[in-house]
């Protein structure tokens, strides 16, 4: 009898996390893109390279994202 609780208590908890996690990631995701594409186009306006517009706005939307994550409000 205990060992059927342990394993639905188990399988709630699995199911828990798999309906949370996706969410999350897909907000994420969503947020890097607009981030990034806006950038990009911002950059590549100033007559700036692919390339080093690609740098910029990679660890530019990175940094932001890390700080949306951990609700960390930053001036940019």
């Amino acid at each position: 009898m205990a060992n059927k609780f342990i394993v639905v208590f188990l399988l709630r908890i699995m199911v828990a996390v798999a309906m949370y996690v996706p969410a999350a990631a897909v907000l994420d995701d969503d947020h890097f893109k607009s981030c990034f594409n806006t950038c990009h186009r911002e950059s590549n306006s100033i007559g700036s390279g692919n390339t080093s517009c690609e740098m910029k706005c990679d660890s530019d939307c990175e940094y932001k994202e890390a700080a949306a994550k951990h609700n960390i409000h930053i001036n940019a």
